[in-house]
């Protein structure tokens, strides 16, 4: 159900582009009337609100994604999230992570115990476009 939720968002992001492209040559025909200097100054802002609204969409779905990464680790794992928070790049001794999101969590196992460490969701080439994951717990570092 999450990733259709994903899908959508990324057509309505492809949509607000669209328009976007669409109103700034709307604008632009219209040089004649309105003088150059308007033309630019409209077009300038049209690019800027196409490029804030993309950036946006853009967050949110790689946020999403990143749960959806976080949450299958942990079911495979058997493991339930009592808490998870995204990290700076460089915790849990993880080192460079191009487009990936590392977690901090604290799970409980089907033991009941509870362990805290932290996740790197995504793999180097694709992000968290992969499943990809590797784990590092606390104490162990």
């Amino acid at each position: 159900m999450r990733m259709k939720r994903q899908v959508a968002l990324l057509v309505v992001g492809f949509l607000v582009l669209l328009g976007a492209v669409w109103s700034t040559e709307q604008h632009n025909s219209s040089a004649l009337v309105d003088g150059k200097f308007m033309t630019t100054t409209k077009l300038y802002w049209n690019q800027i609100g196409v490029g804030l609204c993309g950036v946006g969409v853009f967050l949110v779905v790689y946020i999403l994604r990143g749960r959806l990464v976080l949450k299958r680790w942990a079911r495979a794992n058997g493991f339930q999230i009592l808490k998870s928070e995204i990290t700076s790049s460089f915790a849990g001794s993880f080192t460079w992570n191009y487009g990936q999101i590392i977690y901090f969590v604290r799970v409980r196992d089907q033991d009941g115990k509870t362990r805290d460490g932290w996740v790197k969701c995504g793999s180097f080439y694709l992000g968290v476009w992969s499943n990809k994951t590797a784990t590092k717990w606390k104490g162990e570092v």
